[in-house]
């Protein structure tokens, strides 16, 4: 599903209405949204908000319609009517202006409440009188159906600027925008649905993707009948010690799940002894040093290799992590071999290539991208940023996770958990992500993808009270629903 920014909604808005008048394109919205407004929530009694600009107009279209269709309508303008210009304007002749009412009109019981005071564009703090109204809105418990983009939330960020409208539902026109997938834009958009009211697609290259298995399920890597485990590829993990010996033992564990044919865990003597407790199924090899690491790649050709989970921030970790990142085509970097590069970035960013994975959380982001300054609103354009300095392909983890490529690509995870934000979650992930990978299974790029929504779709289908043992639980679960 494609996803838009406001400058490209605009841009394709501007481009459309040259072509044929924007009314009629208002018209059509206004009309189609009401006919989405009866399919979601059948109601005798419809309130609906309309603001200054052209979303109050399709509110104006959407309370003839319901008017004309025989509905109870309650129009609210939150300036004076006299006020209205352009095609919002024109929208409002064409109502009985006795059916509108003033903005202090007493919310009832049975009202269906459609908000249509602003649309996506609104990027600064709204003012005392919208808080009080949106205050008033939300408690009423009524439910409620905002057009085009809950009021009071950016556009862009999905961040809610002091305040705004929590949507039921929300109707999107012509696609959704970043906002509805980001920040408080997530939880106030409620359920989105998407209308088409004729526009083309001007410009088809300034888009993100929503993640789902749409995007990626035909290059997916599939079990035929004549596989066995050496064409499912194979995985090579360099081990994490002591304490932190679990955190590539569920790697291994959650990389087997999802379909590589063979893991070996490369580790020193106590973690491997661990391993062969823990999980007897993946194969162990004795690594304790950069030496004994060259050692092995001079015997064992190997095409795709994890390095972080638990690895240590030593510089045993930081000499195999370049030794393998110059020798190793395929190479994901989690945790602890993302960390120990925070003082020499620019070594890392030399090293990378668009074959390599890193995966940081807003923290490990920083630390190896420090002169990109990451926040809750620029959080797309980083991800992107960084794919194109450092010509990787960037997971950045969070509730939202980004995914770019250096190609400028995006994709936007949705379908996450706040369960996941528990301890080893990050190095399931991890496994997941870097078993898809190789030259007979998934660009890097599409298993990152594949991984992130895999990972949050197990989460998701376990519930509350989740460790990151039950994810890999629920991999075969998640994988069912990749058709």
């Amino acid at each position: 599903m494609k996803i838009l920014s406001v400058k490209t909604m605009k841009k394709i808005e501007s481009a459309n209405f040259k072509n044929r008048n924007s009314f009629s394109f208002m018209n059509k919205a206004g009309i189609r949204c009401a006919k989405e407004i009866l399919k979601i929530q059948r109601s005798k009694n419809f309130l609906i908000y309309c603001g200054p600009g052209n979303n109050g107009g399709d509110g104006f279209i959407i309370g003839k319609t319901l008017l004309n269709k025989g509905y109870g309508v309650r129009i609210v303008t939150t300036i004076e009517t006299n006020k209205y210009s352009g095609d919002a304007l024109k929208a409002l002749k064409q109502l009985d202006t006795k059916i509108v009412e003033k903005i202090s009109t007493k919310i009832r019981k049975k009202d269906l409440i459609i908000d249509c005071i602003f649309g996506f564009g609104i990027n600064r703090n709204i003012n005392k009188k919208y808080i009080k109204l949106f205050d008033k809105i939300n408690k009423s418990k009524n439910k409620i159906i905002s057009i085009d983009f809950p009021s009071g939330i950016n556009g862009d960020t999905g961040l809610s600027m002091k305040k705004a409208i929590k949507a039921n539902y929300t109707i999107a026109i012509h696609s959704k925008k970043t906002g509805h997938l980001l920040n408080d834009g997530i939880e106030y958009s409620g359920k989105t649905k998407i209308i088409n009211i004729g526009f083309k697609d001007y410009f088809n290259k300034d888009y993100y993707r929503e993640n789902s298995p749409n995007l990626w399920k035909n290059s997916f890597p599939k079990k035929l009948k004549t596989s066995h485990k050496y064409t499912r590829g194979k995985l090579y993990i360099f081990g994490g010690q002591g304490v932190s010996a679990g955190a590539s033992i569920l790697s291994a564990m959650s990389a087997l799940k999802v379909g590589t044919g063979s893991v070996s865990i490369m580790a020193n003597k106590n973690t491997i002894q661990l391993a062969h407790v823990m999980f007897p199924s993946c194969l162990k090899i004795n690594c304790d040093n950069l030496k004994q690491f060259l050692e092995i790649l001079k015997k064992i050709k190997i095409e795709n290799f994890l390095i972080g989970p638990g690895a240590g921030l030593n510089n045993k970790t930081f000499k195999i992590t370049c030794s393998a990142l110059k020798k190793i085509k395929y190479v994901t970097l989690d945790g602890d071999s993302l960390s120990i590069f925070k003082n020499k970035y620019k070594k890392l960013h030399l090293l990378l290539n668009q074959y390599k994975i890193i995966t940081p959380h807003d923290g490990e982001f920083k630390n190896i991208f420090p002169n990109i300054q990451l926040k809750k609103d620029n959080k797309i354009n980083c991800a992107k940023l960084a794919a194109k300095i450092a010509n990787c392909v960037v997971v950045l983890k969070g509730f939202n996770t980004i995914i770019a490529s250096p190609k400028g690509e995006v994709c936007i995870n949705t379908n996450s958990t706040p369960e996941l934000a528990t301890i080893g979650s990050g190095d399931v992930l991890s496994g997941i992500i870097s078993s898809l990978v190789g030259d007979k299974k998934m660009k890097p790029f599409d298993a990152a993808c594949a991984g992130v929504w895999i990972h949050s779709e197990a989460a998701n289908s376990f519930g509350r009270g989740l460790i990151a043992e039950d994810i890999i639980k629920k991999l075969p679960q998640a994988l069912n629903k990749i058709n």
